[in-house]
């Protein structure tokens, strides 16, 4: 629909529930999940296009790169209670692993020039906090400290911050480790960055 309410429009259609939608860059396609597979289609709907096949286990929380051309996801694999970051191609093509954590990690966030994702993960101290990791899996970076969960990570558009919730409230943190809450209401959450707009 339109930022204003308008113009509401059903997208896909089936048995199975679909979420985690993930706007492309140019707009032309949305990733979304279903049956524990990733997928994409126009964003007026039609024909679904499948991105991992054949992976087994369970895919989810597709996060398009600034180019386009690969798509983040969290995986948990058949019989495992732990989950890594991989990336893979639009049209599904290698898929790789990006994390090798003993942990939960999940919800990535591309930073804007597409060199570093970052995601949520319960690796130290058995609650989730936010970390950041290079594309090439390299350069593990823990970006916030708390006591208590520390999710939803949304990398802001000029790569200066990352916005994320904590305790109902919406967060941000920038790259020297300062945070600063956004919002008090109580039962916020999944912060999202409006683009930059072109001139």
């Amino acid at each position: 629909m339109r930022a204003d309410g308008t113009h509401v429009r059903q997208v896909t259609q089936g048995k199975a529930d679909d979420d985690g939608p993930a706007w492309s860059p140019d707009q032309r396609r949305l990733a979304f999940s279903r049956d524990r597979q990733l997928f994409t289609v126009g964003p007026v709907g039609g024909p679904v296009r499948r991105v991992t096949r054949n992976v087994g286990g369970e895919a989810a929380s597709p996060a398009w790169s600034p180019d386009g051309k690969l798509i983040a996801y969290d995986y948990r694999r058949p019989g495992f209670d732990s989950r890594e970051i991989w990336v893979v191609g639009v049209n599904g093509g290698r898929p790789r692993l990006v994390t090798k954590l003993p942990a939960v990690s999940t919800l990535p966030s591309w930073s804007p020039d597409g060199r570093r994702i970052a995601f949520q993960s319960n690796l130290h101290g058995g609650h989730y906090e936010i970390y950041s990791i290079g594309r090439d899996g390299r350069g593990l970076r823990r970006e916030t400290r708390s006591a208590i969960d520390t999710i939803d990570p949304a990398w802001s558009p000029n790569g200066k911050e990352i916005a994320f919730s904590r305790d109902g409230a919406i967060w941000t943190v920038d790259r020297a480790g300062h945070e600063r809450k956004l919002t008090s209401a109580g039962n916020d959450s999944t912060p999202a960055w409006r683009p930059v707009l072109p001139h």
